[in-house]
């Protein structure tokens, strides 16, 4: 004798289907956050990029500006506070000039432009090294805190700050050059 089931299923219910794009949707909506959370950072590491080309390019203003200037402070042999903020300011001057310079709004030019930018410099400290034990430091250097900020932001509600730290250790003049 053969029995015959009459609730045999075949293919899916409207349920299972209902549930399975439920999962999918989610995935999805996901999918999109990540994306958005990807291009942000992509965008904040651009700036970052930028801002330590920024720290560079002072930096090796600072170096060509002791090699070609006279020392300032003759007790230390290093360059004054005032040179190198004098510096730091023409920096920013510079490349705010060179980012406006662009034709159009997908120029190279552009990419490189950072809204708000501030270059400041700390406190500057003088170390030195005294070989022969005189008593007097014969190589000595400054280290220079820099802090580069800008405007994050792309939108007007989603402006926060942020800011590159770096610190900049330029030479001093030795003491045995001093005539």
């Amino acid at each position: 004798m053969t029995t015959q089931s009459s609730n045999l299923q075949h293919g899916m219910s409207l349920i299972e289907a209902m549930i399975a794009l439920l999962v999918l949707t989610i995935g999805l909506v996901g999918l999109g956050a990540l994306m958005l959370t990807s291009m942000k950072n992509v965008h904040s590491s651009a700036h970052y990029s930028v801002a330590s080309a920024i720290v560079l390019d002072l930096e090796e203003q600072l170096w060509f500006d002791i090699t070609r200037t006279a020392v300032s402070s003759p007790t230390t042999g290093c360059i004054s506070d005032t040179a190198i903020g004098a510096r730091a300011s023409a920096v920013v001057t510079e490349w705010e000039a060179a980012a406006a310079g662009g034709e159009g709004a997908w120029s190279d030019a552009n990419r490189f432009k950072m809204p708000g930018i501030s270059l400041a410099v700390g406190t500057t400290t003088v170390s030195g090294v005294d070989k022969d034990a005189d008593g007097v430091d014969d190589v000595s250097w400054k280290t220079v805190p820099v802090t580069l900020s800008w405007d994050e932001g792309r939108f007007s509600a989603d402006q926060t700050s942020e800011s590159y730290t770096a610190n900049i250790t330029l030479p001093c003049r030795p003491n045995f050059l001093n005539l």
